[in-house]
């Protein structure tokens, strides 16, 4: 599941909608943090929802907004 989890990210990254993506680990808390290129919310949960990882039930995703500043 993880392979494919990665493999949909990189497809993601390929079709330029996402920026970057990895783990991050707080304390005994890992989660992953990923940063997408899109203009609407409705995008990203599409594409979230099609997320092995999270259709698997083994990830959850929490869909925060960034203004950006510099690119």
């Amino acid at each position: 599941m993880l392979e494919a989890h990665w493999r949909y990210l990189r497809q993601m990254h390929d079709e330029g909608k996402l920026l970057v993506a990895g783990p991050s680990w707080v304390g005994d808390d890992p989660f992953g943090i990923g940063v997408f290129d899109l203009r609407e919310q409705a995008e990203v949960e599409a594409m979230l929802a099609e997320d092995p990882a999270i259709t698997s039930g083994a990830m959850q995703a929490e869909i925060r907004p960034m203004r950006i500043v510099t690119r």
